[in-house]
């Protein structure tokens, strides 16, 4: 159960922070339009995303031989990494000095 709170608390970490990151680059008459259109299609890309690529890892995994468990616990390592890997760019963006609103 722990391991699913970290998880859960660092997706919120990393969806705040990046969309403080956009309201502080956005100018503020675009802010309301700007985010409604970020939101909609980070929701599209990512559910096609996850299907597409969650789907064929999950396929070739099993193509490759693995069974039951195996496949999926080979899967969130393959994951993990993935996601490991987007932290790193993301913890790499500059931002800015001082954000007024």
């Amino acid at each position: 159960g722990a391991i699913f709170f970290l998880a859960g608390f660092c997706e919120i970490g990393i969806r705040v922070a990046i969309g403080q990151h956009f309201l502080a680059v956005v100018p503020d008459k675009d802010r309301v339009g700007n985010s409604m259109l970020m939101r909609i299609a980070s929701g599209v890309a990512g559910g096609l995303a996850g299907s597409v690529v969650g789907g064929g890892l999950l396929s070739l995994l099993a193509s490759m031989g693995f069974e039951g468990f195996d496949v999926y616990r080979r899967y969130f390592m393959i994951i993990l990494g993935i996601l490991f890997i987007f932290m790193m760019v993301v913890s790499r963006i500059e931002g800015k000095k001082q954000i007024q609103y």
